[in-house]
This record gives C-alpha cells, structure tokens and sequence, in this order.
C-alpha cells in the first residue's frame, strides 16, 4: 500500500511506502550507505580522477540482495502501480526472500558525478511524447542521486539506456555476505527527463 505525504516530521510529502513496508525495508539501507561509502572512496581518490567512463573492481564485504533491495525499494514508492503489474518482483524486494527474477522489471545500476542534480522520477506505464509526435514507453521509476543512478524499467528498455542490469542481484537473499564483490558500472550523467531513453542519458567520466 502506498500512502500520501506520511504524517511525520521531515517527510518527503511524495508518495511513500504504508508503515508496515517501510518497517520491512528500511533496515536494510544501512547497506546502501555502505556501498556508498565503498563507491566514492576510489572515485574521488584516483590518480585516474576524471578520466574514467566507469568503475570497474570488487567491493569487500558487502551484502548485495540486501543493497539491491535498499535500492529497489524507493523505486517502487515511485511506480505508482508497480505492485497491481509486477507482484512477484516487489514481494522479492519486500520480503527479502532470494527470487530468481523471472518477469519483465529490470533493476539498472550506473554511477554518477558528484556535479550531477539529484532527480527523482516515476513514470510507471506512461508514455512519453517526443519533440518529433512520436512515442515511447516511459521508464518505470528513476532515482539519480550521487554516486548511483538507479532505473525501473522494462526489459525493452534496458538495453536503451547506458545502465547495468543488476535484477539478478535478487537471487541472493539479504543476509547473504561476499567477502570480494565485483563490479563494474558504467558513469552517466542526464540531460532533460529521466523517463525517456532517447537523449536522456549520456555517458560521463569520474
């Protein structure tokens, strides 16, 4: 269930997740902090600083279907509907359970500059208008806030935009520790809205 403007004290007065799946999911934010930490340490302390199209290494340490679930859970507060069309992905979010992913919803994954503006943005089963009359299916959700930039999107889609699938990360469960993860996620930057995948997103250096 999804509620409007949470009655406490610094909401986002956006379209929020019910008490009971906030509970569920927000402990496991503590994992996306932590690979927010691991993730800025090299980006910002490389001899190579500015001159790279991605970060490519191992994380130590961390816990992947926990982070890719922290990650996945916002989104779906921002596709509004995702729960009616796509109900086996957001229990697997929502539980915790590993789920190997079977359906159509893509959890994309890239870094981002610090110089980028944070953007947030859901556009579950629209469609967007292009400058031309022409349309196209809109991405699903899109959270873009340094170092990550985070896409919902349809399968269709995935392969339109600059960002690495990581929905196979849902086949772990939280609780599940790597000691050495590898990575490799391509640095975007965006340019106008982050729903439409024509234009939106271009590549950029870190």
């Amino acid at each position: 269930r999804l509620v409007f403007d949470r009655a406490r004290d610094g909401g986002f007065r956006l379209w929020g997740h019910c008490e009971s799946c906030r509970r569920q999911t927000s402990p496991w934010d503590d994992e996306y902090f932590k690979w927010v930490v691991q993730v800025v340490h090299p980006i910002l302390h490389s001899d190579r600083l500015g001159l790279r199209s991605g970060l490519a290494g191992e994380l130590q340490d961390v816990r992947p279907g926990r982070f890719i679930r922290a990650a996945a859970a916002g989104m779906t507060a921002l596709a509004e509907g995702l729960f009616t069309t796509h109900r086996e992905f957001v229990d697997a979010v929502r539980t915790g359970q590993p789920w190997m992913p079977v359906g159509s919803m893509r959890v994309l994954l890239a870094v981002t500059p610090n110089a980028q503006r944070p953007g947030f943005e859901g556009g579950h089963q629209g469609v967007a208008v292009l400058k031309d009359g022409s349309t196209q299916p809109t991405i699903s959700a899109a959270i873009h806030f340094p170092p990550f930039s985070i896409l919902l999107a349809e399968q269709e889609l995935a392969s339109c935009v600059p960002h690495a699938d990581c929905t196979s990360w849902l086949s772990m469960g939280v609780n599940e520790l790597h000691s050495r993860f590898p990575v490799q996620l391509p640095a975007v930057q965006t340019h106008g809205s982050m729903l439409t995948f024509t234009g939106s997103f271009q590549g950029a250096t870190i």
